[in-house]
């Protein structure tokens, strides 16, 4: 796996994640968002997943702080995903962080699984083509709405390599 490659060229994304990268970077992302062909982007509308993962490529590329990019994207994505009904605190977020997935990608066979390790410890591992510092920021945004101390910690305190099959993601609180 790489990331920014879909695993499915008819992968899609929904227009809420889009626009949550619009809000955290403003103005800066237009000509990239029209150079991609997405633009009058809709909420629940559904974008090509190669489209976006072009554009955040792009912001890789350019901005050597990149990093602040991806988790102030994830952080605007993670307040304006709806989450399912029943989900009420950082673990049962976490644990439906699959379904929740789904419900924002189609097409896509990327993966989020969730493990309860120790009693306020959960195991995140993440499969999918998004880059490793935005996932972070998502579980980072999604843990926060419920516990706004939890950490959220790359596995082994070590970034996860651009071409890594998976990362793993440990959260306490």
């Amino acid at each position: 796996m790489t990331e920014y490659i879909a695993f499915n060229p008819q992968a899609e994304v929904r227009g809420r994640a889009i626009l949550g990268m619009k809000r955290a970077m403003g103005e800066r992302v237009d000509d990239l968002l029209k150079e991609h062909q997405l633009v009058d982007i809709q909420p629940d509308g559904w974008y090509r997943q190669q489209r976006w993962l072009d554009v955040l490529r792009e912001i890789a590329q350019a901005d050597m702080n990149s990093v602040f990019d991806f988790i102030a994207i994830a952080k605007e994505i993670s307040r304006s995903i709806p989450l399912p009904q029943g989900i009420d605190s950082l673990e049962s977020v976490l644990l439906r962080e699959s379904e929740i997935y789904k419900a924002n990608n189609r097409n896509c066979p990327g993966y989020i699984a969730s493990k309860v390790v120790a009693p306020n410890h959960i195991e995140v591992t993440v499969h999918n083509p998004y880059p490793h510092d935005m996932m972070y920021g998502i579980i980072w945004g999604m843990s926060t709405r419920f516990e706004p101390h939890a950490v959220v910690a790359y596995r082994d305190n070590a970034p996860c390599s651009a071409d890594a099959e998976t990362c793993i993601y440990d959260v306490t609180w």
